[in-house]
């Protein structure tokens, strides 16, 4: 696994040995961030939140490309050692934050995040559980971008309060992207 694009470049990325995790491959990120391109006109704009984060690779992708912040949400501790080997490896201790949290019973949000990704492990209903808590918990600011990958055989739908963007298949996995609908 690698950078695709950006100040980051080629960089390897260092992945957890662990069967816990399973990083978002090359082309999938590839693709992702090729959707994420038709929306986003700045990555310098965005504060990025990556939840099951495994490697930090979504995050890590998002920060080569200009983000301004990315924080990891992640539970697994050697997919956490990674991810802090990752940050220092590229020197952007300063731009990230890694919260080793339980995704299905997040704190209050320290702050919101107008890029999210969450990649939960397949067919365990963990993705849907996540999303409740950043959206009760205060962690999706207005009109967040939201990538969400399942399998492509999980039963998953969007919650009413996000809409639908863009939906894709890669290999084994769905990619949806949304957006938080405005709350008046």
């Amino acid at each position: 696994m690698r950078i695709i694009a950006g100040s980051y470049k080629g960089y390897t990325l260092k992945v957890p040995n662990s069967l816990k995790t399973r990083p978002t491959s090359d082309r999938a990120r590839e693709t992702i961030f090729n959707i994420l391109n038709n929306y986003v006109d700045e990555y310098s704009e965005l504060d990025v939140l990556d939840i099951f984060a495994g490697s930090g690779a979504l995050g890590l992708e998002a920060l080569s490309r200009g983000a301004s912040t990315a924080t990891f949400i992640e539970i697994e501790r050697e997919a956490v050692n990674k991810i802090y080997e990752n940050i220092n490896h590229l020197k952007v201790d300063d731009f990230c934050k890694i919260l080793r949290l339980d995704s299905r019973r997040l704190p209050t949000a320290y702050k919101k995040f107008n890029l999210i990704f969450m990649d939960a492990p397949y067919n365990k209903g963990l993705t849907e559980k996540a999303l409740k808590e950043i959206f009760e918990k205060g962690w999706i600011a207005p009109n967040a971008l939201i990538v969400i990958e399942t399998s492509d055989n999980e039963n998953f739908s969007l919650p009413p309060y996000l809409t639908l963007l863009n939906e894709r298949r890669i290999g084994l996995a769905k990619v949806f992207l949304s957006k938080l609908l405005s709350l008046q």
